[in-house]
C-alpha cells in the first residue's frame, strides 16, 4: 500500500515453463492510500514512484516469503519492457 504518494507497478501472466510474455504485461497506477494484492501466479517487480522522488509504502507478506516463494527471472534485450505513460 502506497502510504504517502502514488506508484506504478507493471503485471504480468507466469506461464507453466516459466518465459515471460511482454504482452500479457499491463501498468497500473495504485493512488495512494490503496491497498491492493498480487495473486500467486502473476509475474511483477517493485513498483515506481509516481510524480515524486520517493514513495513509503506498507507491504504484507507471510513469513519467509522471500525465502521460500521469490524468484528472479532477468530479460534479455529482447524480451525488456518499455513502459510509456
Amino acid at each position: 500500500m502506497p502510504i504517502d504518494g502514488d506508484i506504478l507497478i507493471h503485471v504480468g501472466y507466469a506461464t507453466p515453463s516459466g518465459e515471460i510474455d511482454p504482452d500479457t504485461f499491463e501498468i497500473f497506477r495504485i493512488p495512494k492510500g490503496t491497498f491492493f494484492v498480487i495473486r500467486p501466479g502473476v509475474w511483477h517487480h517493485a513498483p515506481f514512484v509516481y510524480n515524486t522522488d520517493y514513495v513509503n509504502t506498507l507491504i504484507v507478506l507471510p513469513e519467509r516469503t522471500y525465502v521460500n516463494d521469490c524468484y528472479v527471472v532477468n530479460l534479455n534485450d529482447d524480451q525488456k519492457i518499455k513502459i510509456e505513460l
